[in-house]
């Protein structure tokens, strides 16, 4: 796993190699899973109306008699723990001091893309996947406002204040395989009150 800190054009981190390869196995077996299942759904049952022609699936949703059967929700705890590795905590912080998340999973395929927007979160968690080689053109996470497209590779992350607008430009491919494309994971990292 590598972190890296970037103060510009806003406080955010990126981690390359995420997941372990054995964790990245656990993943992979899930997502086909999903094809396999057509548990995936469009944007009309995800309520995702600023994105064209890509699928989703919710997983606190697909998983709510059971979170622990899903590989990727019990891999992607280790987001929270991560704060001895982090350089400048102050984004962090807010990562440390939630208390509720979403978890959804995106996969882009042909003519695929995704309007700039903020979400609806304190922090915003995407990570990029892809089998290799890479079969598809575009399809990147962008932040217009800022003129900024962060370098992300399969299995990176990208930790980042929600009120960013972002985006994902047009994907291209001309392999239609089942997933032949790319998936996003993110996490919406929020904290509500809590009664005492």
């Amino acid at each position: 796993m590598e972190i890296i800190t970037l103060h510009k054009p806003f406080l955010h981190y990126i981690i390359h190699k995420f997941f372990t390869d054995l964790e990245l196995i656990d993943i992979w077996n899930e997502l086909d899973s999903f094809h396999k299942k057509n548990s995936f759904t469009t944007k009309e049952f995800t309520g995702d109306p600023l994105s064209t022609n890509k699928l989703g699936i919710i997983l606190d949703q697909h998983y709510v008699e059971d979170r622990s059967k899903s590989s990727i929700l019990n891999h992607f705890t280790k987001i929270f723990r991560l704060s001895d590795l982090i350089e400048d905590k102050n984004l962090y912080n807010f990562v440390m001091d939630s208390n509720t998340d979403l978890t959804f999973v995106s996969y882009y395929k042909n003519n695929s893309e995704y309007e700039h927007h903020v979400d609806f979160s304190v922090m915003s968690v995407v990570l990029t996947l892809w089998k290799e080689p890479q079969q598809f053109q575009g399809g990147n996470l962008c932040f217009k406002s800022n003129n900024y497209t962060p370098k992300l590779h399969s299995n990176s992350l990208i930790i980042f204040p929600s009120h960013q607008m972002h985006g994902v430009s047009k994907l291209t491919c001309d392999d239609n395989a089942i997933g032949s494309s790319r998936y996003s994971i993110c996490k919406f990292i929020s904290k509500i009150p809590v009664n005492t």
